[in-house]
């Protein structure tokens, strides 16, 4: 969200800037195939500009939402309170031991 694949010379959005949400990304999203799940990892939504358009497209449209970050409320079955990097290394573990079973 801190970054624009569609305008590469275009202003750079850093953190504590308003963040936006590319066309490209909305666009793929409104497919009549949507997906079944969404993962947001190490986002913690605060940006209102990404909430309004992205954030709360995946609740409307998505029926499993699952965030992962470290300030996430264990007790909130929608999420893996987790830091990124500690949920990939675990996911790549996970991938390495299926991989290996078959």
């Amino acid at each position: 969200m801190h970054g624009d694949v569609e305008n590469l010379s275009g202003d750079w959005v850093f953190p504590y800037d308003p963040g936006r949400v590319f066309d490209s990304l909305l666009q793929s999203l409104d497919q009549s195939d949507k997906p079944q799940f969404a993962l947001i990892v190490g986002y913690n939504e605060w940006e209102e500009v990404v909430h309004e358009k992205l954030i709360t497209w995946l609740e409307e449209n998505i029926p499993t939402v699952l965030r992962v970050r470290p300030n996430w409320n264990e007790q909130d079955p929608n999420g893996i309170c987790e830091p990124a990097k500690r949920f990939f290394a675990r996911l790549n573990i996970y991938f390495k031991m299926e991989t290996e079973s078959h």
